[in-house]
């Protein structure tokens, strides 16, 4: 099995690029790949802009206020550590 370092030469780096402090090698490469994706099709902004434009609608059209990000957080970490 190839570890994390060893995919990278041990230097933790993707594409010559450090991973983020906090970050392994692997999450590095995750992101990189996401952000080389989406640089390479023009259409995700739009579409990316519509989605968060039909998110906002459907929140405003419950009429309560959106949850604080404390309480976010705490629920998305319980759910990751239950796992």
């Amino acid at each position: 099995m190839t570890t994390p370092a060893a995919a990278t030469g041990g230097t933790g780096e993707v594409d010559g690029v450090a991973a983020p402090a906090g970050y392994g090698p692997v999450a590095h490469a995750i992101g990189n790949t996401i952000v080389c994706w989406v640089q390479a099709d023009p259409d995700w902004e739009p579409a990316w802009q519509a989605e968060l434009d039909r998110r906002a609608a459907a929140s405003d059209a419950t009429g309560t206020p959106p949850a604080e990000w404390s309480e976010v957080r705490a629920r998305v970490l319980g759910k990751l550590a239950s796992r």
